[in-house]
């Protein structure tokens, strides 16, 4: 399949013509030294291929499974609302970057009925992450390179302490590429979770590269 997918107009028809929308990422919650975690946890690509449904993050992850080797470099990008506002929540998008261009595009709006995608392109990742923040109600962006994104974390109890974390494997991928200076939100790095869903056990545990796999072997 990876051969017969190479731009992304390739990936737009594919997964127009074949997947249908569907909502939510997998939660594990769990309480730690009086500390109430919440791992989101986002399809990987093999489940998406197999059940043709997705969400932003799982859609996310197949564009960057499918195109990784047709391009210089892929990636996410990681916007969140505040959590001060009703229905508070996250969207997960991708880039390329090819011959010094990026391209900032939506997989999930290439879905089955879908008539309009986001699509930008700039030589400047920064400048065009700003353009794209003042298009949406965002508190905070973040760009992550690579071609898969699988769990993030939240913290707090009040809209005012509450806050994102992302396991330390994406460190040194990862930055906070834009944010509301009004608003409390902040993403930290951290220990990856301890758990996780019994139905991702397949992918990770003989990944010992993968910080997922000491969730299932400690």
């Amino acid at each position: 399949m990876k051969k017969e997918i190479n731009t992304i107009k390739d990936f737009v028809y594919y997964k127009n013509k074949f997947y249908e929308p569907k909502s939510g990422n997998t939660r594990v919650d769990w309480k730690e030294d009086d500390d109430e975690h919440r791992w989101e946890f986002m399809e990987h690509p093999k489940s998406v291929i197999s059940t043709k449904t997705s969400n932003c993050a799982s859609s996310a992850n197949l564009a960057g499974t499918l195109l990784k080797n047709s391009f210089d470099k892929v990636g996410f990008i990681h916007d969140h609302t505040s959590f001060n506002i009703d229905n508070p929540g996250g969207h997960l998008i991708s880039y390329i970057k090819q011959d010094g261009m990026y391209i900032i595009f939506d997989p999930q709006q290439a879905m089955r009925r879908t008539e309009n995608i986001l699509l930008l392109v700039g030589k400047d990742l920064d400048v065009m992450i700003n353009y794209y923040a003042n298009l949406i109600n965002t508190a905070i962006v973040t760009a992550i390179e690579g071609n898969e994104f699988y769990t993030l974390k939240t913290l707090g109890r009040t809209p005012d302490t509450r806050k994102l974390r992302i396991p330390n494997y994406y460190e040194e991928k990862a930055y906070i590429a834009w944010e509301d200076e009004n608003d409390p939100l902040t993403i930290k790095f951290g220990d990856g979770p301890k758990r996780a869903p019994e139905k991702y056990k397949e992918f990770f545990e003989d990944r010992e590269d993968h910080y997922l796999y000491d969730a299932y072997n400690d």
